[in-house]
């Protein structure tokens, strides 16, 4: 199943001298005072509590977290290349490992080739050649093979947390190895526009679990010991304002990517066919609309599913597959959960009528 720019991923410059690359880290925080939107809502925390070190988290699973660290953090690997400092997850014990696919990438420009081998430094401080056998630009995914056996796989829940469990990230911060932090799950189904990302992030979980520059495609864990999702991003404080905000990728996302990757080297994601634009009050002034809600579709690609369904120009569509649509990023949640070739209901809005539609999805 499947602008400023204020986000930051978190792949760490290279890191020769230490102290250096602290003040860096923090002059750039300290840049700008704007700050995104906030992202789709979601389910949130009513509160988070206190993980400053020191601080009672309290309960059973909490007073776990030593041991659910100590269980996971030899499946967390330490990814560099020419570029920067990323972190990675051991999916199978014969050397696959799976990290973000920016944290692989040659540059940060939108969809920039990714290298061909990078190296990969286990927890316990040995080093291999990897080889980046595939790469997902749509979910931000990539997996590294080295020739290694025997290797501490991880476990992956593709259940999702609920809000409030325990989540525990682990990585390589600005270099530092076998890095754990601790939180909470504070909200679900988080999602980014294209302008802010580069590429729509949806479905993310958010945490407020400390994650910094080279944080990226390490584990979030969750009370099982298992992991829950890849670390994708944090909202910068300096930047934004805000304090302790990150985001992973949902496991179900992740297995779902790797093991398409692993079968055919690369990831389908189903698409309509379609270039769509959010109906703003404005536009729904203009179109004659009773209320701003669904999406208004400019462009209608040739012999896709959209096309061949009989969707047009100027149609708005306002359900899919029996979801409400209000914003892009509920198509494109919509759509991670289906296959190409998949068949859904479309309620669209023609010349002020309400019709039905069934498209049949195409492949990107």
């Amino acid at each position: 199943m499947r602008a400023h720019h204020v986000l930051m991923s978190r792949r760490a410059p290279p890191r020769p001298v230490l102290a250096f690359l602290l003040i860096a880290v923090l002059a750039l925080a300290s840049c700008t005072n704007s700050a995104p939107p906030p992202p789709d809502s979601g389910t949130s925390a009513p509160g988070t509590p206190s993980t400053a070190p020191g601080s009672s988290l309290g309960g059973p699973v909490f007073g776990r977290i030593p041991e659910i660290i100590d269980r996971v953090r030899p499946s967390v690997v330490t990814v560099r290349t020419s570029k920067g400092v990323g972190s990675g997850v051991v999916y199978r014990s014969n050397g696959v490992i799976v990290t973000n696919r920016h944290v692989v990438a040659r540059s940060k420009q939108q969809r920039a080739p990714v290298f061909d081998r990078v190296t990969v430094v286990f927890a316990t401080g040995k080093q291999a050649q990897g080889r980046v056998i595939g790469a997902d630009y749509p979910t931000d995914l990539a997996v590294i093979r080295v020739d290694r056996t025997g290797l501490n796989a991880a476990e992956f829940q593709t259940k999702t947390p609920e809000v409030g469990e325990l989540a525990v990230a682990i990585g390589s911060p600005l270099g530092f190895r076998e890095s754990s932090t601790a939180g909470i799950v504070s909200g679900l189904n988080r999602s980014f526009p294209a302008e802010q990302t580069q590429r729509p992030l949806i479905n993310l979980i958010q945490t407020d679990a400390a994650i910094s520059p080279g944080s990226s495609g390490g584990a979030l864990v969750g009370k099982n010991a298992k992991v829950v999702g890849i670390n994708e991003l944090y909202l910068p404080p300096g930047q934004t304002g805000a304090v302790s905000i990150g985001f992973a990728i949902p496991s179900a996302t992740v297995v779902d990517v790797v093991e398409q990757i692993l079968r055919t080297g690369s990831a389908e994601h189903a698409v309509l066919g379609v270039a769509v634009v959010e109906v703003t009050p404005a536009l729904a002034e203009q179109l004659g609309l009773q209320q701003a809600r669904g999406v208004l579709v400019q462009r209608v690609v040739e012999g896709s599913g959209a096309a061949e369904a009989g969707i047009r120009s100027g149609d708005v569509i306002v359900r899919l597959a029996g979801r409400r649509i209000d914003t892009i990023n509920t198509v494109y949640s919509v759509l991670r959960k289906h296959d190409p070739g998949d068949t859904v209901q479309a309620t669209i809005i023609r010349n002020g009528q309400e019709r039905q539609l069934r498209i049949t999805l195409s492949q990107r």
